[in-house]
């Protein structure tokens, strides 16, 4: 497991796609046999917190950036 801090700024991580995935932004399609799709989930076993807080980032800027 990657352990994060301010000083480290995600080094642990070595693409973006392996960041977004522990952070729970990444879909994954679901899949039940050969032709049934549903909808595109995102795992739950992200880091909760630290999706929760770039979720709020998110939505400052969009609220407060002209």
């Amino acid at each position: 497991m990657c352990r994060t801090s301010a000083g480290r700024k995600f080094t642990c991580f070595s693409t973006w796609r392996k960041f977004a995935c522990y952070v729970g932004t990444a879909p994954f399609e679901h899949q039940s046999g050969t032709s049934i799709k549903e909808r595109t989930r995102v795992s739950s076993l992200s880091n909760k917190q630290l999706k929760k807080l770039i979720h709020t980032v998110a939505i400052c800027a969009w609220a407060y950036n002209p």
